[in-house]
């Protein structure tokens, strides 16, 4: 029950341990001054109106008035145009600023590394935990020697047997069973039958991509975990 009770449980505690040290951080927006009074821009005298063209002399034929000398309003909007902003994109179209990617699958191994990589910028970590999941999913022996049979102690959890692609791991002080292409309501009912076999205890919210049952029994604890479909089921006499 050791391998992924154990890594999963410190890696959580120290996303939630940077996630307060996040709420502490007060982020003061620099306060722009606002400009002093802009100075009026300097008067500028219009011409004087010329002079009125001298008239003709007596016997003679008016001269044809002018045209008008005041110039044709230049439509400056359109109709046309005016119609434009009904053609732009409504703004539920457009991709907000700092739009969240999908979140990433890591291993707690390259989680691990990857929290190295940052050299102890907090502001990184925490920028990268906000886009990132935990995958606990191994291949059979990865972490110890499978079993073909189903041990006595997780039968009350799976009336049905197990799965095709589950398979069951030695572990330290028992057995560990890992449980592929589940549905969080998969999870729900592993829960449901936990409580019902007489299991008390807890469910956690998700954290980084996954959901933690710790139920507990006489001397023994049922801790379960799911990520990404999979399931990890362990079962033992606590540490603690």
């Amino acid at each position: 029950m050791k391998r992924p009770v154990t890594v999963l449980v410190l890696i959580l505690a120290a996303a939630l341990t940077l996630t307060f040290a996040a709420c502490s951080v007060k982020l003061t927006a620099p306060q722009s001054e606002a400009p002093a009074g802009t100075p009026a821009a300097p008067h500028s005298e219009a011409p004087d109106e010329p002079a009125a063209a001298p008239s003709a002399p007596a016997g003679t034929a008016k001269p044809t008035e002018p045209p008008d000398k005041t110039p044709e309003p230049t439509p400056e909007a359109p109709p046309e145009p005016s119609a434009a902003p009904d053609e732009a994109p409504p703004p539920e179209e457009t991709a907000p600023a700092g739009e969240t990617p999908d979140p990433k699958l890591m291993t707690p191994e390259e989680l691990e590394e990857w929290i190295d990589e940052q050299n102890g910028d907090i502001g990184a970590i925490l920028s990268g935990l906000q886009g990132m999941e935990l995958d606990i999913g191994h291949a059979p022996g990865e972490y110890g020697e499978t079993v073909d049979f189903l041990p006595e102690e997780y039968e009350f959890l799976f009336p049905d047997g197990l799965r095709e692609g589950d398979f069951v791991t030695e572990a330290t002080d028992g057995y560990n069973v890992t449980l592929v292409g589940r549905t969080p309501q998969d999870f729900d009912e592993l829960v449901r039958l936990a409580e019902a076999d007489g299991y008390a205890g807890r469910s956690s919210e998700e954290i980084m991509g996954i959901r933690v049952y710790e139920g507990y029994k006489g001397a023994y604890v049922l801790e379960m975990l799911y990520s990404a479909g999979t399931v990890e089921i362990g079962r033992g006499i606590p540490d603690w």
